[in-house]
């Protein structure tokens, strides 16, 4: 992105310089045939004084251009960790209600609406995606349409918490939601200005330990058969779609 901003101001810069150039040979030619170089030079001259100067504001507005951008953009990141943490909570959430952990005593909306981005959150990414790196902002980008598909399903009739039968289902939605804990995850670096990008595939594909270690959920959940199932048969390019 500012590699093109600077290639812009080499390209503005380099158009002057040929500007310059064109005049000088003009004025030689306009010699050679034994013009008057006095009214060619009042002429050319104001031409070209014009051009560069034109030329000359246009570099140095693509220069603050590409100043503003990147201020902007540590701006955006300075709130990003934040949000990242949020969005975490949110996602451990979504594996609770996936599995129906913690859900007595809320109804579907209230479930709903705790997995809910709030405006804050979506307001930072949409900063961030603005101002990153093209691949860093397809990232973030990717992380919100991915948790759209996730928080539609569970609004949806076919997936709600009184649904008994569907323990496979319930098992693949909490792996979903594990994914997209792990993609967020893969920013954290990324918002702490540890590296430029943010890796195109996830640092750890792996979603066992989000279960079984950070959430710590017992073996013995009434889940537990179906949800090693869908760990280990879920494919790892399914996350980095």
């Amino acid at each position: 992105m500012f590699g093109g901003l600077r290639l812009k101001f080499i390209i503005t810069g380099g158009f002057a310089l040929g500007a310059f150039f064109g005049i000088s040979a003009t004025i030689g030619f306009v010699l050679l045939l034994g013009g008057s170089v006095q009214s060619e030079l009042v002429r050319y001259g104001t031409y070209g004084i014009s051009a560069i100067v034109t030329l000359l504001a246009a570099s140095l507005a693509f220069s603050l251009e590409a100043t503003r951008r990147r201020r902007s953009l540590a701006a955006a990141n300075a709130t990003l960790p934040l949000a990242l943490s949020h969005m975490i909570l949110i996602c451990r959430r979504g594996i609770e209600i996936s599995l129906n952990n913690n859900c007595e005593g809320h109804s579907e909306m209230e479930l709903v609406q705790q997995v809910q981005f709030s405006s804050e959150i979506l307001v930072t990414l949409e900063k961030c995606i603005e101002f990153a790196d093209e691949g860093s902002g397809e990232r973030l980008a990717g992380i919100i349409r991915t948790y759209q598909v996730l928080i539609a399903r569970m609004q949806s009739r076919h997936f709600t918490r009184s649904i008994t039968g569907e323990e496979r289902q319930r098992a693949s939605e909490a792996v979903n939601w594990a994914i997209l804990y792990r993609r967020i995850e893969d920013v954290f670096k990324y918002a702490r200005g540890e590296v430029n990008k943010i890796p195109t595939i996830l640092t750890e594909p792996n979603t066992h330990g989000i279960f079984y270690v950070s959430m710590r959920l017992s073996h013995n959940h009434p889940l537990s058969l179906e949800l090693d199932g869908a760990i280990a048969s879920t494919k790892i390019h399914k996350a980095l779609n």
